[in-house]
Order: C-alpha cells, then sequence, then structure tokens
C-alpha cells in the first residue's frame, strides 16, 4: 500500500513540476534578467504608469510569474 501511495505521489509531481523544471533550465545561477539566458521566456507585464507606486507593483507581478 505505501509504495502504492508513494508511487503515485512520485508521478504526481513529476508531472506537476516539469514545467517549472523547463522553466529554471533557461536561466542562469545569479541571472537579473526577466527573458532568459539560454533560451527566450516571454513575460506578460502591465503597461507603463508614471508613478513609483505603480511601477513597483508591475516588476512585483513580473516576479511573481
Amino acid at each position: 500500500m505505501w509504495r502504492l501511495a508513494c508511487c503515485a505521489l512520485q508521478d504526481a509531481f513529476s508531472a506537476t513540476l516539469e514545467p517549472v523544471k523547463n522553466l529554471l533550465a533557461c536561466f542562469r545561477s545569479g541571472s537579473d534578467t526577466f527573458t532568459g539566458d539560454a533560451c527566450e521566456v516571454k513575460v506578460a507585464a502591465p503597461t507603463h504608469s508614471a508613478s513609483a507606486e505603480a511601477e513597483y507593483w508591475r516588476i512585483r507581478a513580473m516576479a511573481q510569474q
């Protein structure tokens, strides 16, 4: 029974973490670029705004992606 549960968890983690592994493969350690170092990553962001607070929230939204 434990073997079945562990295999199911392993399959679930493999399936759900695969896109994250693919995304992380595009970046190098210590990178500060939004678009990726080794491949192109598209980032959706709201339009630019003049206020500093709006710029802060725009950058925060990009970081959450």
